[in-house]
C-alpha cells in the first residue's frame, strides 16, 4: 500500500469507527431506556393483576346475586345455566378480541424487528 492510499483510507477508517461508536452508543441508550420502561411495566402489571383479582371476586359476587335474582322466576338449575352461559359467552368474546389484538401486536413487533435488522445490517455492510 502506498502512502497516498494510506492517507485516503485513514479518513474512511476514522469515519467507520465513528459511525460504529455512534451506533453502539445508540444501542446502549435504547437498551437502558427499555430496561427502565420494563421496570415501569412491571409495576403496572402488578397493579393490573391486583385489579384483576378484585374484579374476579366482584364477578363471583355478581354471579351469586344474579342467580339469586333468577331463582325468583326460574328453577335453580335453570338460573345456574343462564348465568354460566352469560359469563361463558362474555369470556369467549373477550378471548376472541384478545387473540385478535395479540396477533396484531405480534405482526407489528415482527415488522419492527425486521426494520431494525435491516438497519443494523446496513450499518455493518
Amino acid at each position: 500500500m502506498t502512502e497516498g492510499n494510506a492517507r485516503r483510507e485513514e479518513p474512511v477508517r476514522a469515519l467507520t469507527e465513528d459511525v460504529r461508536a455512534l451506533v453502539r452508543s445508540e444501542v446502549r441508550a435504547m437498551r437502558e431506556d427499555l430496561v427502565g420502561e420494563l421496570g415501569r411495566a412491571r409495576t403496572a402489571s402488578l397493579l393490573l393483576g391486583g385489579a384483576g383479582l378484585l374484579g374476579l371476586l366482584a364477578t363471583g359476587s355478581s354471579a351469586a346475586l344474579l342467580m339469586r335474582l333468577l331463582d325468583l322466576v326460574l328453577p335453580r338449575a335453570a338460573s345456574a345455566a343462564v348465568v354460566t352461559a352469560l359469563y361463558g359467552g362474555a369470556a369467549g368474546a373477550l378471548a376472541a378480541a384478545g387473540l385478535a389484538e395479540a396477533r396484531r401486536v405480534r405482526d407489528e413487533v415482527s415488522d419492527t424487528v425486521g426494520r431494525v435488522r435491516q438497519e443494523v445490517s446496513g450499518t455493518q455492510g
